[in-house]
């Protein structure tokens, strides 16, 4: 399986780009307002929210943004 690459805004403007987001959180986890399952969470729900495939709207997690993913 291959990872999936992401872009990703912390709450102070910071980007990050990365291969492994779930790796990335983990490497990261001090960076985190919550764990890092609940960062993947808040995350992946922004970007189900992007394509239109969640009701409920997400647009951050925690000041967290989602700009970019790909393959």
């Amino acid at each position: 399986m291959h990872a999936k690459e992401w872009v990703i805004q912390d709450p102070d403007g910071q980007i990050y780009k990365c291969r492994n987001l779930k790796h990335w959180l983990r490497e990261h986890e001090h960076m985190l307002d919550g764990t890092v399952e609940q960062a993947w969470d808040g995350i992946t729900k922004i970007k189900y929210s992007m394509q239109g495939k969640r009701r409920k709207i997400s647009s951050q997690w925690k000041g967290w943004r989602l700009l970019e993913w790909g393959e």
